[in-house]
Parts: structure tokens; sequence; C-alpha cells
């Protein structure tokens, strides 16, 4: 699409205002107006276009009404439609009296078209990350998870992950996204406030936090907010809870729910076995494009191994924990300084004390 100039623009708006001038005062105007203000704005497709069609209308002796004057001056200046569907979370936002915190321009909805891509077309994360940048200094949010999610994966050419960077945006969207809650409660927010929480994302990871807002949106009949609010309660070997809340998301037609309350009635964990509303729930959720389940329904005798796979989850999720702990600590470690004077001091003292000089030296240490 052609750059639209201000002063094509303003040659466009004159040139319907001088026809309406001349369709009110009931004569048959010639079509030169138009045309010369199309010829004087040559660098605008647009403009040529708005124009011939004002002039048109003028010339013979039609009716030039303000919905034909702005339909004529929109012509050519469409951009990419908003993709309205959302893959995950609740869309019940009211922004009316709020800040843009869920954008509906078409700004917005440009920029996630540059971050996907298509069939034809490969992303293109830096007109992505220039709009998003845009949004986010307008107050979006999701606009920042989006971009802590391509500087920490590293989206951008010739640049890796930036893990500080995307810290920084995850951050920003979580005291915006708290900001929201506070001025206008909704399911929305509150799914996305779970999400940072239960991930870890410019916050540290917070398995209650995250429960407490998965719950407050799972209460509310959200499906999404139920899957994962099982899905958390399952690491933490909630088995019979869980299953509650797969129930409430797969009657709702949750793939992700029917193929995980599918595999719970398999193996009777929280749920009576039941080996052919198990085979019901994984046909649904094949049926909506789980391959998981797809995959599960053909082979179910593979359930046999899911109890040890679920332990290693638990197992892997409590470790993580561990190793995030132990991180934070170096880190605070590594800030500890120390005068050369007074290290030495130390030394002599402990080999005064009977200690070798190098007796328990920890490489980490700074001067």
């Amino acid at each position: 699409m052609k750059k639209i100039t201000r002063r094509s623009f303003i040659t466009v708006c004159g040139a319907a205002a001088a026809a309406m001038a001349l369709t009110a005062c009931g004569g048959a105007a010639s079509s030169t107006v138009a045309s010369s203000a199309a010829e004087s704005t040559s660098s605008s497709a647009a403009a040529e276009t708005a124009a011939g069609t004002l002039s048109g209308n003028v010339a013979t002796g039609g009716s030039t009404s303000m919905k034909n004057v702005i339909a004529a001056l929109t012509e050519g200046f469409a951009e990419i439609e908003p993709d309205v569907t959302a893959a995950d979370g609740p869309s019940d936002v009211k922004s009316e009296g709020a800040p843009p915190l869920f954008s509906k321009e078409r700004r917005y909805w440009t920029a996630k078209k540059y971050l996907r891509g298509s069939d034809t077309t490969p992303p293109d994360y830096t007109r992505a990350v220039r709009l998003l940048l845009q949004e986010a200094k307008d107050g979006n949010a999701q606009a920042m998870c989006d971009l802590g999610r391509i500087y920490g994966q590293g989206l951008l050419p010739d640049s890796g992950p930036d893990p500080e960077k995307a810290r920084e945006w995850y951050a920003k969207a979580m005291a915006a996204f708290r900001e929201k809650e506070q001025a206008s409660p909704s399911s929305q927010t509150e799914y996305r406030i779970a999400r940072l929480y239960a991930n870890g994302l410019g916050v540290e990871a917070d398995d209650k936090e995250a429960e407490h807002w998965f719950r407050l949106v799972a209460e509310r009949d959200n499906p999404f907010a139920q899957n994962a609010l099982a899905s958390l309660l399952l690491t933490q070997g909630k088995t019979k809870e869980a299953a509650h809340w797969l129930e409430r998301a797969a009657k709702q037609g949750n793939p992700a729910a029917q193929y995980a309350l599918g595999r719970l009635h398999l193996l009777g964990a929280g749920v009576p076995r039941n080996w052919d509303l198990a085979m019901e729930l994984l046909g649904r959720s094949a049926a909506q494009g789980d391959s998981r389940a797809a995959a599960l329904a053909k082979e179910p005798e593979r359930v046999s191994l899911l109890p040890a796979a679920m332990a290693v989850t638990r197992m892997l999720h409590h470790m993580s924990r561990i190793f995030e702990h132990n991180c934070k600590q170096d880190q605070v470690f590594k800030g500890l300084q120390i005068d050369r004077k007074r290290w030495r001091e130390l030394q002599e003292l402990r080999i005064a004390m009977g200690h070798m000089a190098d007796d328990h030296e920890d490489p980490r240490m700074n001067f």
C-alpha cells in the first residue's frame, strides 16, 4: 500500500468539499476540480482514486451524499483486517472508560499478523516489534507480553535471546495487568496474571498466586482457566480436585480438558476407571485436532506408562523450583565484595589457626 502523505489527504478532502458544494448549488459541475486535485498529488494512488470517484459523481449530475464521499475517501486506504479470534484465554473485556489495555485498533492486530505470518508469508518480527512498541507505549499489556516472548526467544534477526529485556517487558505487562484489574476487574486480566505467575514471567514463579487467580476465573465457568487450574493441581498431586475442574471444562468442549479427563478415566486416578467414557472423551478431543488424544485413542494400552510420567512431571516441577531458589542465592552471593587488605588479614588469621593458605577458598569471591 502506498504511503498517504498529509498533503495528498488534505487535497482529497478539498476535492470532496468542492464537489459537495457544487452539488448543493444544484449545478452539474465538470470534473476539472477533482481531476486537478488528483494531478497535483500524483504521489498517492489513493488520492487519485478518491478524486476520480468524486469527480465522476458530480459530472454525471449524481447525488453526492456524505456516505458516498466517505466511501470514496476511504477506498484504497484499507489496511489488514483484524483477526479477532483468540487462541487462548477468555475474551470478555469491556474497555469503556478504561485505558487501551487490550487495544482493538488495527495497529495491534497488524502486528499480530506480522508476528504469526501465514502459509505463504513468513513472520516479520522486525515490523511486528515496531508496532508492538507503539502499542506498549499506549498501555497495551498484551503487546508487552508479546515483546517479552520475542526477546526471550530471540526471534529478531541477527540477535539471540535476551532474558533481561524479556523479563523487563513481562514485568511491565504484570504491572499493567494489575493496574487494569484494580480499575476494572475482568476474567481476561485475571487469567493473564495467573499465567505470568504460573510460568514465572516478569515475577517469581508462585504456584499459590497462580492457583488463586486461576481459581477466580475458573469459578466463573471459564474452560481455559478450569483446564489450567487442573493442570496446576495435577503437578501438586491433587488428582481428585483436578478431575473436578477437568469435568467442568470438558462439558464446555475444551479439547485439552477432554484429553486429560479421558486419560484419568483410563487410569482410574481421581475418578472411577471407565474405559468407554475415556474413549468417548478422547474421541471428542481428537475430533477437535488434539493429536495427543488421537494417539492415545489408537493405543490406549500406553496409559500404563502415564503414572510414571506424571510422577516424573511432578519431580521435575519441584526440581525447577529448587534450582531457581539456588540460582537466586548465587546471585546474592556474587554481589558480596571484600577489600584485598581485609582478605589478606583473614587469610593470615586462618594460617595462624592451622589452616592451609587456600583452605576453603571460594573462587566466586570478588575483590
